[in-house]
């Protein structure tokens, strides 16, 4: 029964230090699931919300602000995708509008799909993700009071108006706005762990302590009823 407990024990030491360190669940392609609801990517060296609802439906500014507001396991520093203007990849180019259509895989949204596979139909790692429209961080330089948007349905980056007023076409008067999902991003691999504090180490110090004075005493005791045995 000792035996048992101290086995049960090393094993749930063990256990906490894996989880701890914020352990990765799944890999696919270049894109790594943690247990924390990230997923990143090392291609880009971000890592992503992994629920692509989380937002609701948002007006562009909304969107902004929603991201910019979110804390995912501790950590803030959010935003919106960006999207690359003048993607070469894109099928269409236009001076006013900039880049858009089909192939624009050059847009933080656009790798996902394009590269990682990350579509509607197919959003593993990530839940949620709606085969309609998303908001991007990146606001079109020739159009005043647009931004741009993608849809993970069949891969097509476009644009809409945030903001009316900003813009000639509607005589800067402010109109409704469309609403949009939207996916969070973050620069880097949050999921890296830092340099643990002082306490952190003495925990994992002790627990590693005490699992090998477990295996010390019972090889010792192995070998004392082995010596009691032969004799």
């Amino acid at each position: 029964m000792k035996h048992r407990f101290k086995r049960n024990l090393a094993s749930a030491i063990v256990t906490g230090l894996l989880l701890s360190a914020g352990a990765s669940q799944a890999t696919a392609s270049n894109l790594t699931s943690y247990a924390n609801g990230t997923v990143y990517d090392s291609d880009l060296n971000v890592t992503w919300l992994a629920d692509a609802g989380a937002s609701g439906s948002k007006t562009w500014i909304e969107a902004m602000s929603w991201a910019a507001n979110l804390t995912v396991a501790g950590v803030q520093g959010w935003r919106l995708p960006t999207t690359l203007e003048g993607d070469s990849g894109c099928s269409i180019a236009r001076a006013d509008t900039g880049a858009y259509g089909v192939g624009c895989s050059g847009s933080e949204m656009g790798h996902l799909f394009y590269v990682e596979g990350v579509k509607a139909a197919t959003p593993t790692p990530f839940a949620n993700l709606s085969g309609g429209l998303y908001w991007s961080g990146t606001t079109i330089t020739n159009t005043p009071g647009g931004a741009y948007i993608f849809e993970f349905g069949s891969g097509f980056t476009s644009g809409d108006w945030y903001n009316t007023a900003l813009s000639p076409i509607f005589g800067f008067q402010t109109f409704p706005v469309n609403s949009y999902m939207a996916l969070a991003v973050h620069d880097g691999n949050i999921n890296v762990a830092a340099v643990p504090e002082p306490e952190t180490y003495a925990m994992m110090v002790a627990g590693l302590g005490l699992i090998g004075a477990i295996a010390r005493r019972r090889s010792v005791k192995q070998r004392v009823n082995s010596q009691a045995t032969g004799q």
